[in-house]
């Protein structure tokens, strides 16, 4: 498992790229920039959606028939913004 920060497990680096989550957590930790981009972006944002959405359906057509995955859950009163693509790899390691 990666470094701590109050007691809250870091990804590790399997390789380039490549970041191994033990857990899901949320870091709403903003710099002035990140915010400044944001809120500039703001008025793109129903197309920068819509194009993930069509990413993850690519995704999950790609990966829905292999074992020892669980896809994305979306359920249906609401959308996932796919800001993560997360797959949970059940029973086994990360592919390395």
């Amino acid at each position: 498992m990666g470094g701590t920060s109050e007691g809250v497990a870091r990804p590790r680096m399997e390789k380039p790229g490549v970041s191994v989550y033990q857990e899901m957590g949320f870091n709403y930790r903003l710099s002035d920039l990140q915010a400044a981009v944001g809120i500039a972006q703001v008025d793109r944002l129903a197309g920068i959606l819509e194009r993930r959405r069509k990413i993850a359906h690519l995704y999950n057509e790609a990966f829905k028939n292999l074992s020892g995955i669980e896809l994305p859950f979306e359920p249906r009163e609401r959308k996932h913004t796919y800001q993560t693509y997360a797959l949970v790899i059940n029973g086994g390691r990360a592919p390395a």
